[in-house]
């Protein structure tokens, strides 16, 4: 399992960054879009899972996942939670282009947490 952070304290340690480096926050979109490794934990929160995908685009579905597990904890029915996992797959396909959401769909589908499970050194 890899260190997370939530899209608060992501929030939080990028305003105390910003605070003592004195960046504007122009420049930290421009990092962003360059691709800087200087804040990579905020901007590519899924460099481990998606390391193909750029900041932004590893940022926009870091938070569609939120939003998913966030439903499903609280869903109680097998059809409430597949109706999450539906809404998750229609946003993920706006968001990602077609060769990356076929890889997104091979690696958040739910057989592919089983067939990981069972990797050795798992």
């Amino acid at each position: 399992m890899h260190n997370r952070i939530g899209p608060r304290a992501s929030a939080t340690l990028l305003r105390r960054c910003l605070t003592k480096l004195g960046t504007t926050r122009f420049r930290v979109w421009e990092m962003v879009r360059q691709e800087d490794a200087t804040f990579g934990c905020l901007f590519r929160p899924l460099e481990h899972e998606y390391a193909e995908l750029g900041a932004q685009k590893q940022i926009e579905v870091h938070r569609l996942l939120e939003s998913y597990y966030s439903e499903v904890d609280q869903a109680g029915a097998y059809s409430t939670r597949m109706d999450s996992y539906k809404r998750l797959l229609a946003k993920a396909g706006e968001v990602l282009s077609s060769s990356e959401y076929d890889e997104f769909m091979l690696r958040a589908s739910p057989a592919c947490e089983v067939d990981s499970a069972h990797e050795p050194g798992a």
